[in-house]
């Protein structure tokens, strides 16, 4: 029994390594994949450019329009972002103001008993 128990605390730690090591050497080839695939993609759109103009020409029109479209919706969660913080800071200083008027009302009943 002990010569078994022995064994597994031995084959563990070396499983754990091996595992870890074949991890290791699968994200290097995804990483290597990564950049093929980037290099290709990049050849490619050359490619389409040379070969393409036409559709070149109208892929940057619909990239521009799409950039357009990003920024102006980015302006508008920017202003939404502003109307919420102060409508929140509107709310905040009533909630005070409210707060306040009940102490005031806590008060002055303690007061008149």
């Amino acid at each position: 029994m002990g010569g078994l128990f022995r064994f597994a605390l031995v084959l563990f730690p070396v499983a754990m390594i091996l595992i870890f090591l074949l991890l290791v050497r699968l994200e290097r080839h995804d990483i290597e994949f990564a950049k093929e695939n980037v290099k290709f993609e990049r050849e490619w759109k050359a490619f389409e450019r040379s070969y393409f103009p036409e559709a070149a020409r109208e892929e940057e029109k619909i990239a521009k329009k799409q950039r357009e479209q990003a920024q102006k919706l980015e302006e508008k969660l920017h202003k939404l972002e502003r109307k919420q913080g102060r409508f929140l800071g509107d709310l905040e200083s009533e909630m005070k103001r409210l707060s306040d008027e009940l102490d005031n009302q806590k008060d002055s009943a303690k007061g008149g008993k």
